[in-house]
């Protein structure tokens, strides 16, 4: 059986100036049963709860907005891709939820990102929206990321946040040190940080994972549609404000051609009583 590095509070920051197969300590190794147990085949890959969907495509698109706000523009931000790491076994793989991939080979993308081939990295930072079968994503999800040489691991739990129980908790993020190895960093209901990031991970109602620039959650990532929907209130504000002053316009105009029709009368009484 596989163990992970011992559980550390800290994290020792990564060298960037080594490549991540040289960094990465932890080499291939079968699971228990064998490497078919970590097979993944397409048709294993689907079937997402409406919830499970729903979570993954609102941290997406906050992710997506946080890589254009940051000029990440030789990265690529995508979900559900395979990335396999045993040549001689192409489907013992892993589908993150959602991803970061430096330097990718350019498009079109291939089925799966294989690590053996040139150009083909392990993502810099993944995302695990934990499913029903929550003991696989505990015990086996980080084994498997640790030796596919991804630099950074976020676990998700939304069950966790409303009913928790057992050794399930909210969120849990493993990190590549300097030395390879791929020790959890952080436990519990977060506010946590995300070193590859750069940002907080904050739970908000639903529940959903959220990124914000601060831990208290004040100042979230918004997603595209949110930053439209933002401008687009804005609009009707600024909308409602023109018709406000149109209406005292109107309402002076009103005052003014009134007094104006005053003057006329008073002036006409003048000249009457001077004849």
């Amino acid at each position: 059986m596989h163990t992970l590095r011992g559980e550390k509070n800290t994290s020792t920051p990564r060298n960037d100036s080594l490549p991540m197969a040289e960094l990465r300590t932890t080499e291939p190794t079968p699971p228990e049963g064998g490497w078919s147990v970590w097979y993944l085949t397409d048709e294993d890959d689907v079937g997402d709860s409406t919830e499970h969907g729903i979570t993954i495509r609102l941290f997406l698109a906050a992710l997506t907005e946080l890589a254009r706000e940051r000029g990440w523009t030789d990265r690529l931000v995508a979900s559900d891709q395979f990335f396999g790491w045993v040549q001689a076994h192409p489907l013992v793989r892993i589908s993150p939820d959602a991803y970061i991939l430096e330097a990718p080979p350019a498009p079109p993308y291939p089925a799966s990102f294989q690590t053996w081939r040139p150009g083909h990295g392990a993502p810099q930072f993944a995302l695990e929206v934990v499913s029903d079968e929550w003991k696989k994503d505990y015990d086996h999800g980080p084994i498997k990321y640790d030796q596919l040489g991804a630099r950074e691991l976020v676990v998700f739990d939304p069950l966790a946040v409303t009913a928790p129980y057992g050794r399930r908790v909210p969120l849990q993020v493993f990190r590549r040190g300097d030395d390879g190895g791929f020790p959890r960093v952080a436990s519990g209901p977060g506010p946590v940080h995300s070193a590859e990031l750069g940002a907080w991970l904050v739970v908000t109602p639903g529940p959903r994972l959220r990124i914000s620039r601060d831990p208290a959650g004040a100042d979230l990532v918004k997603t595209a549609d949110e930053l439209l929907t933002d401008q687009l209130q804005k609009l009707a504000a600024q909308d409602r404000q023109l018709q406000a002053q149109d209406r005292q316009i109107q309402a002076h105009e009103r005052l003014i051609h009134d007094q104006a029709e005053r003057i006329a009368e008073l002036e006409a009484r003048l000249r009457s009583q001077t004849h």
